[in-house]
């Protein structure tokens, strides 16, 4: 087999909720490269740069290759590493790969001393987290799959200690391959221990402390392993505030810990401080990826001069961590803002994740949820698991009806892969004026990394299915590459079916704007069946830039190599756009440049053009009742499809794509007993009724 050669390049910035890497492997033969892209995350904010000038930024790629027999990927084919000089943040590995089969790839970033040099094996000596140990007993190399801390020497109140992580599993051929591109996560969460009152921060100058923590982290799973805690206990430790600045913070500490919601519990924490005084009423303490707990009491080191004083609790919340977790440190009764310890084998919702006993999702909380672990790549905790390694492959469903606003489920990097069942129960939103008034689930804004927004941003291999969905979408900014209400962006096998879009706004600047899906991507196959479009309230479906080239009724594009169904659907929403020649609108699909299929469908859609089109060289290429733009009708077929004429010229399409126009004497004759047609409906010269679902 000809060698390939890989070029992996790793762009990371450090960032309050997440890392971010830009990351390629190049071939250097013709033909045989594999490409990974690693992109700035939406949720991204604040670059971490106060880990000093002593250490330097490390990074690590582990390749394991799957072992057919035993069912997992069990060799490491190579690891290698790279130091960042200058205080920059990228990176650049290269590496060989002689076999053609699954890998698995391993991604870790830490940091090493400033004047570290490579050994002979490119590696660079750890500092604070062994990324290279090996179980003496088993002779079996963890690496990157059994990250240790380094308990030698062990330090708080050192930024140095953030660590970030990924997995990527590919298969390597003989032909190119680009890798999905990837976000590093944060593998720790961070611990903030502070004094209230400013009187007992002068008096306190060391201190001792004592608590357990994990102290292994697999980078495969993102998840901490080992039944046996590291006990942190560091004597004769100096605070780490500055009372000129008003910064009482006694110590902080990074702890390796579990991804998920369930996160780990410091049971107790045991801190003395002078003359032996030791700080009763410290509560358990949650510690979670990403975000910082804070826990602040009074009379932290030094006895109170008069006994039973007490200060209310009070949290700064900053922009370096997603989040803060607030703890009361004096044991007064004050209500922590976060629950109970959780077992923290346990998953961030109730079920399994399977299709027999699916995640349940009741609550706004739960779908913000949801967007969060999807989008950042968050394993499943291991005891927790079935079939699913992270929360994007699982299943779920919805128990309630959810009034939410700021959802957008999936990126890019890391689009939703599994089941939703919307079970029939609705989802949308409350007006920001009154609070009371439904005006839709105002999807969340677009940016550069998430320029993909919907209900579900991007969805691969994914089925949603029972959703009813009153949106809210409204973004108008350049940002913004392709909007819809329930799905931006189909990649992989995608089957929608039995869904709603009520649409109370979809005005976006986005290439692609639909109801039910924007863009079917080169090389998808996606599948609408016993679908509905139609206006909560509004203009309709709308564009709002020159940059609006596909706009329909269900689907916006069917891209060149995509094939795309859509079955026993219908839409009633009004398509609207300040047209050019480039344009296409649809009251089905926008436009068409890979396969499409329409059977058993029809448009009652209305067209607003907002500018005349009569000087356009070829209006007809503009808009159809069922696609937009007549040269895109080679690649469609259409079987048994109508469409409702509009009153007035204004409002019609310019070709009616082959379909039949309903009137007396032509009207749909669907099999409601094998179709998703409850009824088709009759005409009436004055009051027709037309056909619905039969879920409706």
């Amino acid at each position: 087999m000809k060698r390939v050669m890989m070029l992996l390049g790793a762009l990371l910035c450090f960032f309050s909720a997440c890392t971010q890497m830009e990351n390629e492997m190049e071939s250097m033969n013709v033909g045989k490269t594999v490409r990974l892209s690693l992109s700035m995350p939406e949720t991204c904010m604040t670059p971490i740069t106060r880990a000093g000038g002593d250490v330097a930024l490390r990074f690590i790629a582990e390749v394991w290759s799957y072992d057919e027999a035993a069912q997992k990927y069990a060799t490491l084919a190579l690891r290698k590493e790279q130091k960042v000089e200058g205080g920059n943040k990228s990176a650049t590995l290269s590496f060989d790969l002689e076999t053609q089969g699954k890998y698995r790839l391993l991604l870790w970033a830490d940091y090493v001393d400033a004047t570290a040099t490579a050994d002979e094996n490119g590696a660079f000596a750890d500092k604070y987290y062994d990324t290279k140990f090996t179980n003496t007993t088993a002779n079996e190399y963890k690496g990157l799959k059994g990250v240790k801390v380094i308990t030698d020497n062990f330090a708080l109140n050192t930024e140095a200690r953030d660590a970030f992580y990924k997995s990527v599993d590919f298969e390597k051929g003989e032909t190119n391959l680009t890798l999905e591109a990837q976000t590093l996560t944060r593998a720790v969460g961070k611990l903030v221990v502070k004094e209230k009152l400013a009187e007992a921060y002068s008096k306190s100058t060391t201190f001792s402390v004592s608590y357990d923590v994990p102290n292994t982290f697999s980078v495969e799973t993102g998840v901490t392993v080992g039944k046996t805690p590291f006990k942190v206990n560091v004597t004769e430790q100096a605070v780490a505030g500055n009372a000129e600045t008003e910064d009482y913070t006694l110590f902080y500490d990074y702890v390796l810990v579990s991804a998920g919601e369930a996160g780990y519990t410091i049971a107790t924490v045991t801190l003395t401080g002078e003359g032996g005084y030791v700080k009763e009423g410290i509560p358990a303490l949650p510690i979670k990826q990403n975000k910082r707990t804070v826990v602040s009491g009074s009379n932290m080191l030094v006895a109170p001069a008069q006994p039973g004083n007490t200060v209310d609790v009070t949290a700064t919340i900053d922009d370096v961590w997603s989040d803060d977790i607030t703890m009361d440190g004096d044991g007064t009764g004050e209500t922590p803002t976060e629950p109970d310890p959780i077992d923290p084998t346990e998953a961030a919702f109730v079920g399994s994740g399977t299709s027999d006993a699916p995640f349940e999702l009741g609550t706004a909380d739960d779908l913000a949820k949801l967007m969060e672990l999807v989008n950042a790549g968050t394993a499943i905790p291991g005891e927790a698991r079935s079939t699913a390694a992270t929360y994007a492959e699982a299943c779920y469903k919805q128990t309630a009806e959810i009034f939410a606003s700021g959802v957008c489920i999936g990126t890019a990097t890391n689009p939703f892969k599994g089941v939703y069942d919307g079970n029939g129960m609705k989802i949308s939103g409350y007006s920001a004026t009154d609070g009371t008034t439904e005006n839709g689930l105002v999807v969340a804004a677009a940016t550069a990394d998430m320029g993909d927004v919907a209900l579900f941003g991007v969805v691969e291999n994914a089925t949603l299915k029972n959703i009813r969905l009153v949106v809210n979408n409204q973004n108008k900014t350049d940002d913004n590459t392709s909007a819809a209400g329930i799905c931006a962006v189909a990649k992989g096998t995608v089957v929608i079916e039995n869904s709603l879009c009520d649409i109370a706004n979809l005005t976006c600047n986005g290439v692609a704007i639909a109801g039910i899906c924007a863009v079917a991507e080169t090389g998808s196959t996606l599948t609408i069946v016993g679908c509905k479009v139609k206006q909560f309230k509004s203009s309709g479906i709308k564009g709002n830039a020159s940059q609006n080239e596909y706009i329909g009724g269900i689907l916006g594009q069917v891209k060149s190599g995509a094939t795309a169904t859509i079955t026993d659907s219908y839409n009633t929403a009004k398509i609207v756009q300040t047209p050019d020649e480039a344009d296409k609108m649809g009251g089905i699909c926008g436009g068409n440049e890979g396969a499409l299929t329409l059977m058993n469908c029809y448009s009652n859609a209305s067209f607003g053009y907002q500018t005349d089109i009569t000087d356009f060289a070829n209006s007809a290429a503009l808009s159809g009742y069922l696609v937009g733009g007549e040269e895109t009708v080679s690649g469609v077929t259409i079987t048994d499809c109508y469409y409702v004429k509009p009153n007035g010229k204004k409002a019609q399409a310019k070709i009616d794509n082959g379909a039949t126009m309903m009137k007396e004497g032509s009207w749909p004759v669907w099999d409601i007993n094998s179709t998703k047609w409850g009824s088709v409906g009759a005409f009436d010269a004055t009051a027709p009724v037309y056909p619905t679902l039969d879920w409706e």
